[in-house]
């Protein structure tokens, strides 16, 4: 099926579907609310939310793992329920703020609304998050997790100095064919020493050795290998967490020569709050995350965003209304 059949195909009766998540996490359900402003083309209000999840089926407080469950008195539950919405809401004046003119939506006294004109930055603050709700969709899956690294790359090549080295490892790369070729390729280039035991383990006929979606490196003239390296995945799954260690894999195939590299994981979703990362401070270890809002704070450039497919994605999105309840 070709790109524009998939489009079709994908927003024919479309809807935003109910979330299944745990209700303690605020930065996921801050998504599905700018998910329904997006889709709904008007103001998205508490009460909406409330009602929405109601016809849904959604029992809020059956949801919530950190309390003790069912309430018995209604008026209780209704109070804790205007209490968590009110909740998720300033999480989201807290974006309103953090990402400034990159954030696509505007909040005032009548709820959450898209805003007119959105600029680059805009759009691809909106393909971050469809691309944090990919089971929304399934059938565009392939070209938004594709063009993710794409917009991670771009942040990477901002984010380091001029004279480093990024690139992509995936498919479609200059590291094409089977996988101990590329990772012999990486190591020529970098001028560090394999590992053969290691690299015998891979199957010769291994066209994709998974964990390595970006490398960088900031070169010497000397090429003497002592420098920094950095390792990069990209995940845009719910289930990020358990893939933050995947690059590890290669410092079993190299021999980096007196430094280790650094490890680093691009993810589309928002998890920035205060001074620290949103339900995530204890479950990261030993890894750089470059979140949603610091992949936008590193492109300065955002022409490469006009000849994406996500683009195209995003601009079906606006254009398409569904209903709020």
């Amino acid at each position: 099926m070709n790109f524009n059949r998939k489009l079709i195909t994908q927003f024919k009766n479309f809807k935003v579907g109910k979330p299944d998540i745990a209700r303690h996490k605020h930065h996921l359900y801050a998504d599905y609310i700018e998910m329904l402003a997006l889709f709904t083309n008007n103001h998205v209000t508490k009460s909406d939310i409330l009602d929405r999840l109601f016809d849904e089926g959604i029992d809020l407080s059956e949801n919530e793992d950190n309390l003790d469950g069912l309430y018995s008195d209604k008026s209780e539950n209704d109070d804790k329920n205007e209490l968590w919405i009110i909740e998720i809401f300033n999480l989201i004046i807290y974006r309103v703020s953090l990402f400034a003119s990159d954030y696509p939506f505007k909040l005032d006294k009548s709820g959450l609304i898209l805003r007119d004109n959105l600029s680059d930055g805009n759009k691809i603050y909106l393909s971050l998050l469809i691309s944090s709700n990919l089971n929304y969709f399934k059938i565009l899956q392939p070209e938004l997790t594709a063009e993710f690294e794409t917009i991670s790359q771009q942040s990477l090549i901002n984010y380091m100095p001029k004279n480093a080295k990024v690139k992509a490892t995936g498919r479609n790369t200059e590291y094409s064919g089977y996988a101990r070729e590329k990772i012999t390729k990486i190591a020529n280039e970098i001028n560090i020493e394999i590992n053969d035991k290691e690299l015998s383990d891979v199957s010769d006929r291994n066209v994709q050795e998974e964990g390595l979606d970006l490398i960088a490196w900031i070169p010497f003239e000397d090429k003497i290998p002592n420098l920094i390296t950095i390792l990069a995945q990209c995940a845009c799954g719910k289930d990020w967490i358990n893939k933050q260690f995947e690059t590890g894999r290669y410092e079993n195939f190299f021999y980096f020569y007196k430094q280790q590299p650094i490890h680093v994981m691009y993810i589309p979703y928002a998890l920035s709050n205060d001074n620290y990362f949103f339900q995530a401070k204890d479950i990261i270890k030993g890894r750089i995350i470059f979140d949603r809002k610091r992949i936008l704070e590193y492109l300065s450039n955002t022409d490469f965003f006009n000849k994406l497919k996500s683009k195209v994605i995003v601009d079906k999105c606006i254009e398409y209304v569904e209903d709020i309840v």
